[in-house]
């Protein structure tokens, strides 16, 4: 059975230099259709990064994301639109709501 997203050595890092902090270091799974994943860790070890990635927000330093056979990882967002028009299902952690919008046309 295909994968529906796969993930194979995910790199990315923060600053330059002497401050660089590489949060993702070789990121390496597979998630098969209908299994159930759980992305756990302590704070601030790369879990909201990793999904920006897989979820087409932030781009890679380097490695593949594969969602759907489509491949991934290194491209900016924006070249990303169609993918999580039609793919990537996104629930933000922040409301991000409208502020000029009612709480149902938000919705």
């Amino acid at each position: 059975m295909a994968s529906l997203l796969t993930v194979n050595d995910l790199r990315h890092g923060f600053g330059a230099g002497k401050t660089r902090l590489e949060v993702l270091q070789g990121v390496d799974f597979e998630i098969a259709p209908g299994e159930l994943v759980a992305l756990m860790g302590p704070s601030g070890c790369g879990k909201s990064t990793l999904l920006n990635i897989i979820g087409g927000l932030l781009a890679a330093d380097s490695g593949q994301v594969y969602a759907n056979d489509f491949a991934y990882g290194q491209q900016p967002p924006h070249a990303l639109v169609e993918l999580r028009r039609s793919t990537i299902g996104w629930i933000f952690q922040d409301f991000h709501l409208l502020p000029h919008l009612s709480a149902l046309d938000n919705v």
